[in-house]
């Protein structure tokens, strides 16, 4: 075989292996891009209503949301919410209504499960696999009867309409639960209205000692500052030994306005102590009221009728966790 030869033919198989490297790395590009939306974050704008989100209701009710929990494996879902009225009112009656953004035309089975002492809950049975974005639609009126059923049909869920203001007609509260940014919890399931009777009272205890730590730190901040300012005192006066008669005039001004600071801040930790008092007292009647209600002797005002079938295994452990909570705290 001559060199031309050899030559062709160490060319054409160069050739053919090249063709086939290329191949291979271009149908595996294709395969990757055919497959990207599977393996790859999804790249759709996130719409979900952030923990602390506070919305209003046509009524004034100022709805907060406290927790959005899912339970794939029985399709359950829960949130909570804290409430407040801006006219007093302790009895509110909610409704609610959800859908999903894959179907906005069929209803989620969705229910007030709860609704007392300024904790509300939602349930969700029977969620639906195949969802991106839930829609949660909550209202309190004194005409909450005249409410239409169909309402969450004109939700949206775009992000400019996640606000009740946006849409005249659509009124009421409106939440949306991404599935990336759920909180996934196996153990979530239906639990009776005494459960959270007992959490809105552990929700009141936590807000109790919040406030008290508050307090307190505001009492120790007023207390450094009197230090400083006892101290500034001191140094002016020590200085006044050195100082003509008009600039002892201005140093002992200073010294005034000073002591008024003082007696100013002694004034507001009174206050801060009054509060540390009355909010300890506050926790001993909870601490009472959250005894009462597990042993059946306060009767809490609920929505929720039907008792899940777990229920007391459910709460059984509550005790523990919310009587040594309650109990450090007075115990300072």
């Amino acid at each position: 075989m001559t060199k031309t030869s050899r030559l062709k033919r160490q060319l054409a198989e160069n050739i053919s292996h090249t063709y086939r490297i290329f191949l291979v790395i271009f149908f595996s590009l294709i395969a990757v891009f055919l497959t990207s939306k599977i393996w790859l974050p999804s790249d759709v704008k996130i719409q979900n209503s952030n923990i602390g989100t506070k919305k209003a209701t046509t009524s004034g009710t100022e709805i907060t949301l406290k927790s959005w929990q899912y339970n794939p494996s029985n399709h359950f879902m829960e949130a909570a919410f804290s409430y407040d009225n801006s006219d007093g009112t302790q009895d509110i009656k909610f409704v609610s209504a959800a859908h999903t953004d894959t179907n906005k035309a069929v209803k989620l089975d969705v229910s007030i499960s709860y609704s007392s002492n300024g904790f509300l809950v939602v349930e969700f049975q029977n969620v639906p696999q195949n969802w991106n974005v839930i829609s949660l639609w909550i209202d309190s009126s004194s005409q909450i009867s005249s409410l239409s059923p169909d309402t969450d049909s004109d939700i949206s869920l775009e992000s400019n309409s996640e606000s009740p203001d946006s849409n005249e007609e659509n009124q009421g509260a409106n939440f949306l639960c991404d599935i990336r940014k759920v909180s996934l919890n196996q153990s979530l399931k239906p639990q009776a209205s005494l459960y959270y009777s007992l959490q809105s009272v552990d929700n009141e205890i936590s807000a109790g000692k919040r406030q008290i730590a508050a307090l307190k730190e505001k009492a120790n901040e007023a207390n450094a500052d009197i230090s400083q300012l006892n101290f500034d005192i001191s140094a002016l006066k020590s200085n006044q030994k050195y100082q003509t008669p008009e600039e002892i005039e201005q140093s002992n001004a200073a010294i005034q306005n000073k002591n008024s600071q003082i007696n100013n801040l002694k004034n507001d930790i009174v206050q801060y102590q009054s509060g540390i008092r009355n909010g300890r007292q506050k926790l001993k009647k909870l601490q009472q009221k959250w005894n009462d209600i597990k042993s059946g002797k306060f009767k809490n005002a609920s929505t929720k009728s039907a008792v899940a079938p777990s229920s007391e295994a459910s709460y059984s452990s509550l005790p523990s966790t919310a009587e040594s909570s309650s109990e450090a705290v007075m115990a300072d």
